[in-house]
């Protein structure tokens, strides 16, 4: 238990193994990126859909969209809070 607020505190966020099945982690994931590709239509969805949870530039994409535009990546999150609840 201690390691994950190690972990928070170093890095800002947290991965519990198997907290997800992997089907809803997909669900999750797909929900994601065309819920993004919607308020950033600039990323092509096939370049998205190319990408993983773990890929850098899944990452790199989504700070570059809070930074250029924090009231609609504020507005994709609270879409994708919706979205994740219905899921």
């Amino acid at each position: 238990m201690n390691s994950y607020v190690d972990d928070y505190n170093k890095n800002g966020f947290v991965r519990v193994p198997k907290l997800v099945s992997d089907r809803a982690r997909q669900r999750l994931f797909e929900t994601l990126i065309r819920v993004f590709q919607k308020y950033n239509p600039a990323v092509p969805l096939a370049e998205l859909e190319a990408l993983s949870w773990d890929d850098q530039r899944l990452s790199d994409l989504l700070i570059q969209f809070r930074a250029k535009s924090p009231t609609l990546f504020g507005a994709m999150y609270d879409s994708l809070q919706t979205c994740v609840a219905l899921n």
